[in-house]
């Protein structure tokens, strides 16, 4: 469950948390940094004497990677020196590094993380106490979730503090701030704001014709030019439309050719094809392009007639390993 706050009140929130279910059922999610390749190295390079100034000479040109592909990757590196890694005790350094992979390097908090338990949490998963003072847990999300905890994710959202702080700013100097008309008729919209219960912010023709015709410039989470561009090829005029291409630009659906199919689809150059009858409701919103995690659940119950915390597993066996089966598990 993700709840979003202003930045500068989410510790507040945190606290809130922490105070009304106490430590004994209320805690952090932390976990564990694990070694990789630069800090495996580095670490082992002081053990063996290494002055700090080498060490960070070399590993600054070090590729990123996991420690037990340490020495693979320093010997396929153009920016590596070969011969200076080929010397004692660098050589020794590099090879006991690849020992080191994934094992425990410190302790850590996750940035948002609360996890709630009925129960007390010591008996779901060991906790200690962080640099903040906090009870935190050493599971990381993966495993709390895994033993049945409630986690909250309390996200810092910058965004809210400036709408905050902008609307205590108008006040202070006597402007009045009308959010209704701001939403609903104002700034390209229609020219008298429309006040009716019924009437849906999201049905103002101004605004879509504003979007669509890639006129958003400014406007927080749509501005990017590629948000932009997507938006024109896909016509944006409903509130499911903007959802969907939000998803569909990310890395994961762009790469796979998703974003120009969703834009051809959605203007009607490409057919919609389904690959069996049971997909059409589920993805008749996205003209049959999968483009939230939740399709995949919606996919499992639909086609193969999965329960859905069996779905789920299979939908988090296909995030963490995509291209790898999942058939074991589920």
């Amino acid at each position: 469950m993700d709840i979003d706050f202003a930045h500068d009140r989410k510790d507040d929130v945190v606290k809130l948390l922490l105070n009304r279910y106490g430590p004994e059922h209320a805690a952090i999610v932390g976990g564990f940094n694990t070694f990789q390749a630069r800090s495996a190295f580095g670490d082992v390079a002081k053990v063996l004497g290494v002055a700090e100034n080498e060490i960070r000479r070399l590993t600054e040109h070090m590729p990123w990677t996991d420690a037990r592909h340490a020495a693979d990757a320093v010997a396929l590196s153009r920016e590596c020196d070969l011969s200076a890694w080929q010397e004692e005790p660098m050589r020794t350094a590099l090879l006991m590094a690849g020992m080191m992979d994934g094992l425990p390097r410190y302790a850590k908090m996750h940035p948002c993380g609360v996890v709630l338990s009925r129960d007390p949490i010591r008996d779901q998963t060991p906790t200690f106490i962080s640099g903040k003072g906090w009870p935190t847990t050493h599971f990381d999300m993966d495993a709390v979730e895994a033993v049945g905890l409630i986690k909250l994710d309390i996200l810092a959202q910058g965004g809210l503090a400036v709408l905050r702080d902008t609307q205590i700013t108008l006040r202070s100097q006597d402007q009045a701030l009308d959010l209704l008309a701001l939403e609903v008729g104002a700034a390209g919209g229609t020219e008298e704001p429309q006040r009716e219960a019924e009437v849906e912010p999201w049905s103002d023709p101004g605004i879509w014709q504003m979007i669509a015709s890639g006129n958003a410039r400014g406007v927080h989470h749509i501005e990017s030019p590629a948000m932009i561009g997507l938006s024109c090829m896909a016509d944006v005029r409903d509130i499911d439309r903007l959802v969907a291409i939000v998803s569909v630009i990310r890395p994961g659906a762009a790469n796979g050719l998703k974003k120009a199919q969703f834009a051809r689809r959605a203007q009607g150059l490409e057919k919609v094809d389904y690959l069996h009858e049971s997909l059409a409701p589920v993805l008749r919103s996205t003209f049959g392009v999968i483009a939230y995690e939740e399709h995949v659940l919606q996919i499992c119950e639909a086609f193969a007639g999965l329960a859905p915390g069996r779905a789920d597993v299979l939908r988090r066996a296909l995030v963490k390993h995509p291209g790898v089966g999942a058939s074991g598990e589920v």
